[in-house]
């Protein structure tokens, strides 16, 4: 029989536990590193997203895109929900930083995908919630994200080359508008539509 040694493994002691070390890191805290914006290109996952159909005396606000990819476009004014945004908190906030107006979403009008593929790939997948919003307040002014904006009767729509997604949103967000009678002196906003 032939010697042979056992080797001694030894134990490992568990840290003790601390309240403090399963507390969440906060900005202040070494290593921590803020969310990142999802990647837009090649993403590994659908992004969110949201747009807004805003009505002034029956004309409809349109954003000229600065970035793709969308770059050069006339469409709807809108962007990203952020982590933990409710989706009608996001459309105020996008709007206000993307044309400089202050509104407020009234009805949930659409809810549509566009993907965009190069070869077998996805480059682009956006789900988009598309609101009929109230203008409250502010001032028309093209943020970072739009190179032009401007107010557009629905009878020159097509002069601005929209794609067909878009004409439809806007077609049927103006349908909600007329129902709830919108334009006349006295009639309510109502209420964000909050469930999807």
């Amino acid at each position: 029989m032939t010697n042979s040694r056992v080797r001694r493994i030894p134990k490992r002691v568990p840290k003790p536990f601390s309240v403090a070390s399963a507390q969440p890191r906060s900005a202040a805290s070494p290593g921590f590193t803020e969310p990142s914006e999802p990647r837009r290109e090649y993403p590994t996952q659908p992004i969110l997203a949201v747009g807004g159909v805003v009505v002034k005396k029956g004309s409809v606000l349109l954003v000229r895109r600065g970035r793709p990819p969308q770059e050069g476009e006339w469409t709807l004014p809108g962007g990203l929900v952020e982590l933990g945004e409710p989706a009608s908190v996001a459309v105020r906030r996008e709007l206000r930083e993307e044309t400089g107006l202050r509104v407020d979403p009234v009805k949930l009008a659409a809810v549509f995908e566009r993907i965009i593929r190069r070869g077998r790939r996805v480059r682009y997948h956006y789900a988009v919630l598309d609101y009929l919003c109230r203008l409250r307040g502010g001032r028309l002014q093209p943020g970072s994200d739009a190179l032009d904006a401007r107010w557009v009767a629905p009878k020159d729509l097509g002069r601005y080359q929209l794609r067909r997604t878009t004409r439809s949103v806007i077609g049927r967000a103006l349908r909600i508008w007329e129902a709830k009678r919108l334009d006349r002196p006295g009639q309510p906003s109502g209420k964000p539509h909050e469930k999807h």
